[in-house]
């Protein structure tokens, strides 16, 4: 609900958060179950009950109706998800976002060829000893692979879309982060983006790009380690949307977390956070 998918305002954003919500509900009954299946196969084989073979094949075959359902609901809600979160295909092969979604796919065709081995192949042999070994082997890859795909969406997770990217013209030594929220948007620069004292500007926006009324904004760093305090410091208003937060001393280099509430005026309060990196 606070993702990319929450992000995306009106409609299409409705029928992307639709989407993305079967997305992983279908992935986490898919690669969920993996390694209970694995059990079952490598207890089939251990016991030499035939009643045990038996019982792995039309598990076996239950699971493989699990597995079409989940490949094709997966298919159809990551080519949903892909139309809202890229700009163009051309960003699977240019920018960061694009690559990460483009090795995503890669992995998943892995995984679909290997289900279909299982599936069309071994599947149907399952009397034999050498086709539940393979059956478990290629389940065993598959678990392997989807974890794989699940550390690219969490490196995804931490980037902007390419669909979502507004343009920029920061310098090279701050660090900058976009937040978008389908309340509202906000760019926060670090300048330096490095350890010590630094100047903090938060705009804040609406989807359209036009300037939020705001009555209030507060700033909250928590950095990467325990052993600093977060910093806190109310901003002041610089005009047309900007606001500036001075008198912060970053104490070191890693992977912060920035907290942006926004009070409107009118309306409810609004939190915005995201990651944000301070080099050495």
């Amino acid at each position: 609900m606070v993702g990319h998918a929450g992000a995306t305002p009106g409609l299409s954003g409705d029928i992307h958060l639709a989407s993305d919500m079967l997305h992983l509900l279908t992935a986490g009954a898919w690669l969920g179950s993996l390694p209970a299946f694995v059990l079952l196969i490598w207890q089939a084989q251990q016991n030499p009950d035939p009643a045990w073979g038996d019982f792995a094949a039309r598990a076996t075959r239950r699971f493989s109706t699990v597995a079409i359902l989940s490949v094709s609901v997966l298919l159809a809600s990551g080519l949903v998800n892909s139309w809202n979160l890229l700009s163009s295909p051309r960003d699977l092969l240019t920018t960061d976002y694009g690559r990460l979604v483009a090795l995503k796919a890669t992995l998943f065709t892995s995984m679909l060829a290997i289900a279909a081995v299982n599936r069309f192949y071994l599947t149907p042999r399952l009397s034999e000893r050498t086709a539940m070994r393979g059956l478990q082997r290629n389940s065993l890859a598959e678990i392997l692979l989807g974890l794989c795909v699940l550390g690219f969406v969490g490196a995804l997770g931490t980037l902007s879309p390419t669909a979502h990217t507004h343009a920029t013209a920061e310098p090279p030594d701050v660090a900058f982060v976009h937040i978008h929220a389908p309340e509202a948007m906000a760019d926060v620069t670090i300048a330096p983006g490095r350890p010590g004292p630094v100047q903090t500007t938060i705009r804040v926006m609406r989807e359209d790009l036009a300037v939020f009324p705001v009555k209030a904004v507060h700033l909250r760093l928590e950095p990467p380690s325990p052993t600093h305090p977060a910093l806190e410091r109310e901003g002041t208003d610089r005009g047309d949307g900007l606001w500036q937060v001075n008198g912060i001393t970053i104490l070191e280099p890693g992977i912060w977390t920035v907290k942006v509430t926004v009070t409107p005026q009118p309306g409810e309060t609004v939190l915005l956070d995201a990651p944000i990196v301070i080099e050495r």
